[in-house]
């Protein structure tokens, strides 16, 4: 009886707010679902940016936030890369689960279950870079290589928790090689892109001027050879009426000579 009445005024504190796990009183009644997408580029590197305005300021972290009800996984993950980043992601192969992390935020009073998502970045759009669109959330957004040594701290507990995970880190490793063989043939249209941008315009305007001198060259040359046709067509009737004028003729003087 005596378990039963502290459960319930522990249950009854969180509802309230207050204190419901030693000395923490928790923001939520109960554990909150985040999507984390780790976003990747031709490199293999790995978007992240510093956290501000929110619980975990100061610390970098991943693209991501809260599902909406109804949504999938995978339509999360793109949304929160899109709104926060101007990104998309290869529509060709679907986001890759790779982790979930469980995470109590005492200093914040949150607790979170992260669902850690890997998707590429499409080509032109990793051209274009990342756009930092909710700059009240975040500082910017810069590409690291997914390793503890190469990802700055401090960072956001759920980030933590995966790159301190040998399962995290095997699973990444995969779907970065799977999503790698996918999106291949994507490579050939990234560095076409990337070789006409740095062309620049007086670059881009030569090519498109030798262009044109080829059509012309072209259509000089099929000129050309249309005249040359013609003129002997005409030739060849000419000597056939010479030939059948003279066969006229001959046959004329030979009758007149039977006459």
């Amino acid at each position: 009886w005596m378990m039963a009445s502290n459960d319930a005024k522990k249950q009854q504190a969180v509802d309230d707010g207050a204190a419901a796990d030693g000395d923490v009183a928790w923001t939520h009644s109960h554990v909150r679902v985040g999507v984390a997408t780790i976003v990747v580029n031709s490199a293999d590197q790995v978007l992240m940016g510093e956290r501000v305005g929110s619980h975990g300021a100061g610390t970098w972290a991943l693209p991501g936030g809260h599902m909406e009800l109804g949504e999938s996984l995978d339509k999360c993950g793109r949304r929160e890369v899109m709104e926060e980043t101007g990104l998309r992601l290869c529509q060709d192969q679907p986001l890759q689960f790779v982790f979930v992390s469980n995470d109590a935020m005492r200093d914040d009073r949150k607790h979170y279950i992260t669902i850690f998502l890997l998707g590429r970045v499409m080509p032109a759009d990793e051209i274009a870079g990342p756009r930092n669109l909710e700059p009240h959330k975040c500082k910017g957004w810069h590409w690291f290589d997914w390793n503890n040594d190469a990802v700055p701290r401090p960072r956001f507990l759920p980030l933590e928790s995966a790159l301190n995970s040998n399962v995290a880190s095997m699973n990444v490793a995969k779907a970065m090689a799977d999503s790698r063989t996918d999106s291949a043939r994507t490579q050939d249209v990234l560095d076409a892109q990337r070789t006409e941008q740095s062309r620049g315009p007086a670059s881009t305007a030569l090519a498109v001027f030798g262009q044109i001198v080829w059509a012309v060259m072209f259509l000089l040359f099929a000129v050309m050879w249309m005249h040359i046709s013609i003129t002997t067509d005409a030739c060849d009737q000419l000597s056939a009426m010479a030939k059948t004028s003279a066969e006229d003729a001959a046959a004329s003087a030979a009758a007149a000579a039977a006459a």
